[in-house]
């Protein structure tokens, strides 16, 4: 599910089938593409939802503007390589969200904050770089 308005580019998966409002712009996946490989797909390419997004009283994404979209849909092995990679990433996010939202000591608090911000910043700029497939390990492209 991608929102198309307020804010437009937001991403989520449902794990149960499920309607949605007008605010939404909803794919199903095939065999050959990952729902979680298209969401950090999406994700990566917010910056350019942003940019065809239009409307008179709020930005809003139409069905229209994703068909200048291309993606390349590597083999599945490629795609789990690149979610493994991904969601790992993620993972240790939430992992120094957690520690410092625990820690008790506030220089601590800003380390671990400072550390995620980093994680951050270096996954926005990998992401990309692993979807096109030139940083997967083993990769030969």
């Amino acid at each position: 599910m991608l929102t198309k308005r307020a804010p437009v580019g937001a991403v989520a998966i449902a794990a149960i089938p499920m309607c949605t409002n007008q605010g939404f712009l909803n794919f199903v996946c095939g065999p050959k593409l990952l729902a979680p490989y298209l969401a950090y797909w999406l994700l990566a390419n917010r910056p350019y939802l942003d940019a065809v997004a239009n409307g008179s009283t709020y930005p809003e994404l139409y069905k229209a503007d994703l068909f200048e979209f291309e993606i390349a849909i590597p083999p599945l092995e490629k795609q789990k390589e690149v979610l493994r990679v991904a969601t790992s990433t993620k993972q240790l996010m939430l992992l120094l969200d957690a520690a410092a939202n625990s820690a008790v000591d506030v220089e601590n608090v800003l380390k671990l904050q400072n550390i995620k911000q980093k994680v951050e910043r270096v996954f926005d700029g990998l992401l990309p770089l692993l979807l096109s497939g030139q940083t997967v390990r083993g990769s030969h492209t």
